[in-house]
This record gives structure tokens, C-alpha cells and sequence, in this order.
């Protein structure tokens, strides 16, 4: 996990969300064999202008079935409940795993593929102590909602677009088209990648 300066100050468009979110993080990530990273709407609103949002999204890393079986039971020890778990048998733990209380929907993301270990491990921490919490670097969320491609998803990587080369912050593109390439979604990046001339373009860049 890397230490990043660029984002210590995120966006709060929902304190108390924010706050569940950085809770979880310490409790699942002080779980012994899990990695995790903040993905979704909370971690698009550390790199763009806030959007709302009621659900929490994580990426994660975990060490076998027990580790999985440890952050469920953690998360029932905070009120979450287990809805659902998609994957294909006979895998130790689902792909995906959605836990709910009354109020907030919790996704978890287990990582799978190259890239999904490759974004929890280079995610960035920002903040300390109890603020504490990590997200997937920018390009790494371009790439989750390049691969979901939902309306909300391309809208949401022109936000962060949009404010990565406002502040004058250096895209890796490479690094994007590398990753979309692997799962043959090579249009979608250069989609981003024409978006973000369009940007510089505009600002005379």
C-alpha cells in the first residue's frame, strides 16, 4: 500500500458514511490475511467533486476461506447482515459479497484477476489514524468503472477526469489501457482516453 500526499483532504459529502467506511476499513483491514481498498462511489468522490451516495464498495484481498469467513463475522458483530455471495463453485469464497444493515449496503469486491490484486496492494492511504483509509489509485477506479460501464460509471470517470487534469495531475494511461486491454475492453479506454484530450483541449492545455 502506498502513502499519497495528493488527496489528505477528501470530499465529505456524507460524514457519517465516510465514517462507516473508514470504521470498516480498520476492521476488515486488521483482519488477518485480508487487503483491502476502497472502491465505488466513496473513492470517486476523493478524486472528483462529490456525487451522493448510500452504499460503501470494496475491494479486497483475502488469504482463504478463513480470513473470508473472519470479516463476516466482524461485519455481523457491527449489525451487517450477509444478503448475497455470487462466484463460481468450487471456489473457497464468492467473487462478490453484499452485506446490508438497515441503512447502508456494503460491497465486497474479492479479488480474482491480476488486476484486481495488483489495486488493493497499490492502493493509496490517505489520511491517519482513525482517518485513515485506503482507495484505489484514479487510474484503477477509471479501470473498475470502465469494466462495469454503466451510465453512472461513465459520468463518474469524466468527474475524475476532469479534476485530475484540472489540478494539473498526470494521467497513466498506459497503466489504463494495459489493464483494459486484458479484459478486451480497449474502445472503452480509448473512450477515456479522447475524453481527456477533449479536457486538456478545452482548457487550452
Amino acid at each position: 500500500m502506498l502513502r499519497s500526499l495528493c488527496y489528505a483532504s477528501p470530499v465529505r459529502p456524507d460524514p457519517e458514511l465516510v465514517s462507516l467506511a473508514r470504521r470498516l476499513f480498520r476492521v476488515l483491514g486488521g483482519t488477518e490475511g485480508v487487503q483491502v481498498a476502497l472502491i465505488g462511489a466513496l473513492a470517486r468522490n476523493l478524486y472528483a467533486a462529490p456525487r451522493a451516495t448510500e452504499d460503501i464498495d470494496f475491494a479486497m484481498i483475502v488469504d482463504g476461506k478463513a480470513a473470508y469467513a473472519a470479516c463476516a463475522d466482524r461485519l455481523a458483530e457491527m449489525g451487517f447482515a450477509l444478503r448475497q455471495e455470487k462466484g463460481d463453485p468450487p471456489e473457497q469464497y464468492p467473487s462478490i459479497a453484499v452485506f446490508e444493515t438497515e441503512e447502508t449496503k456494503l460491497d465486497l469486491l474479492i479479488a480474482k484477476t491480476a488486476f484486481e490484486h495488483q489495486a488493493v496492494r497499490e492502493s493509496l492511504l490517505l489520511g491517519d489514524g482513525e482517518d485513515a483509509i485506503a482507495a484505489v489509485r484514479p487510474e484503477d477506479l477509471i479501470v473498475y468503472k470502465l469494466i462495469a460501464n454503466r451510465t453512472r460509471d461513465r459520468e463518474d470517470i469524466a468527474a475524475v477526469i476532469e479534476r485530475l487534469i484540472a489540478r494539473e495531475q498526470a494521467i497513466d494511461w498506459r497503466h489504463i489501457e494495459q489493464h483494459a486491454s486484458a479484459f478486451g475492453i480497449e474502445q472503452r479506454a480509448e473512450w477515456a482516453r479522447e475524453l481527456a484530450r477533449n479536457v486538456e483541449h478545452g482548457l487550452g492545455r
